[in-house]
């Protein structure tokens, strides 16, 4: 879902929390044709889907149209239990090989460590490729294994099968190296693109007409100066005319523009649908 809306427009999406709905999400087992493992599968899901994703998603989406791309994390814990989180994009560095896939994943954050009787920051560094867990922590100019996780393995295997991190790209689908199908890309850009250039050329016109507008002509009828006296009189906006027959006034463009305004708001409109 992320990787198809990450794309819309901010104010619009972050605004308004997605609903999940699952038919009967409480129905009994027996009332069911679904296999029992789909059935256990189905209930932890829409668990874990009501207590976190709508905070999750929306954060996704916040940091995936500022920086181009946000990430999730998932995990097994002690208890067996599977749980996941979105991470800050100053934390997540994926790693793509040459074909543009993601060969493993880097997350770099701060902790609080006790060295004798003082607290010390110190930098952690967690490495994700297909098969393990690594964690590491900076020790001088480089980073050493994490002796803390050693008791439960470091690295570890996750057995995720993949490497157990979502990074969302902007208007690009998630993808691993065994999905046969790409899907999931936006194609809203295709459409708004052309819109928004066409708005753009409408502004960049409509700032060159008020800028005409600032500028009115001088007309000067049945007066004998020179061009350098006529500049003069602009500039000072004071007109001498020595003979009663003579006439001065300023000559504006015509100010009627609904047509343009009407063309600027339709635009602007189409955008946003």
């Amino acid at each position: 879902y992320a990787m198809i809306i990450i794309d819309t427009l901010v104010d619009y999406m972050v605004g308004k929390a997605p609903i999940y709905t699952i038919e009967d999400p409480e129905q009994e087992d027996s009332e069911t044709d679904e296999a029992p493992i789909v059935t256990e599968y189905r209930k932890k899901l829409t668990a874990l889907l009501n207590e976190k994703a709508t905070l999750s998603l929306a954060e996704l989406l916040r940091q995936g149209c500022i920086a181009g791309y946000s990430a999730i994390i998932a995990w097994v814990d002690e208890k067996g239990n599977i749980d996941y989180n979105e991470y800050p994009v100053q934390e997540v560095v994926p790693v793509f090989d040459v074909r543009g896939r993601l060969a493993m994943v880097l997350r770099v954050y701060e902790i609080d460590v006790q060295e004798g009787t003082q607290i010390v920051t110190k930098k952690r560094l967690e490495v994700y490729d297909d098969r393990y867990i690594s964690y590491y922590i900076s020790n001088g100019d480089g980073f050493t294994l994490d002796e803390s996780e050693v008791a439960t393995g470091n690295p570890i295997e996750h057995k995720a099968g993949r490497i157990p991190v979502a990074i969302y790209q902007n208007g690009q689908p998630a993808k691993y190296k065994d999905r046969i199908k790409s899907i999931g890309k936006s194609d809203l850009s295709f459409g708004s693109f052309d819109l928004i250039i066409a708005y753009a050329h409408g502004l960049s016109d409509k700032a060159n007409l008020v800028e005409y507008l600032q500028d009115m002509y001088l007309l000067l009828t049945g007066v004998d100066v020179d061009e350098k006296e006529v500049l003069k009189m602009r500039k000072a906006r004071a007109i001498a005319l020595k003979d009663a027959k003579s006439k001065a006034e300023f000559i504006a463009q015509d100010q009627a523009d609904g047509a343009v305004e009407n063309f600027l708001t339709r635009l602007s409109k189409d955008i946003y649908d």
